[in-house]
């Protein structure tokens, strides 16, 4: 996988279902645990469509088959995990030269939020992981999961 997987929202949704599966899922189990979830209601040609994109674009793998009912059914699995498709995805916002400073903030939140859990306070703010680019409070959402539209660019002149 040479570029980078840019995902839709639908199969970022699939994805997370992939990545917090055990083992590998037919399009049925998809569709059954994305109904659970309440997240999406999908027919089946649409989840095949998504199944397929995300082959093709080289993040899921068909691992074999498997009986149900009469027929057999595909089983997929990610090729890459949650935490990879992450590092991918800061690797192809940041400039070279700005990696240094994404690890620094990085270890910086991390420990915030070490000190937060050791002092018994919630740290679901240090979750979201944000960090303050420049002066101009230029917000970057380090989770590609979050939409384009969740990243924030505010003027100090506001």
């Amino acid at each position: 996988m040479a570029d980078f997987p840019y995902l839709t929202k639908t199969e970022k949704i699939v994805m997370r279902i992939f990545w917090h599966a055990d083992k590998p899922l037919t399009q049925l189990d998809v569709m059954e645990i994305a109904r659970q979830r309440g997240e999406m209601k999908w027919n089946p040609h649409y989840i095949f469509l998504v199944l397929d994109s995300l082959e093709k674009k080289g993040v899921l793998i068909e691992s074999g088959h498997t009986r149900v009912g009469k027929a057999y059914a595909r089983l997929f699995e990610p090729v890459i995990s949650h935490v990879e498709y992450v590092v991918l995805y800061v690797f192809e916002v940041l400039h070279d030269n700005e990696i240094e400073e994404f690890l620094a903030a990085f270890t910086a939140k991390k420990e915030e939020k070490e000190e937060a859990v050791a002092q018994g306070k919630n740290p679901s703010a240090a979750a979201s992981l944000r960090l303050n680019a420049s002066r101009s409070e230029k917000t970057l959402a380090i989770d590609p999961l979050i939409s384009k539209k969740q990243i924030t660019q505010t003027d100090p002149s506001e």
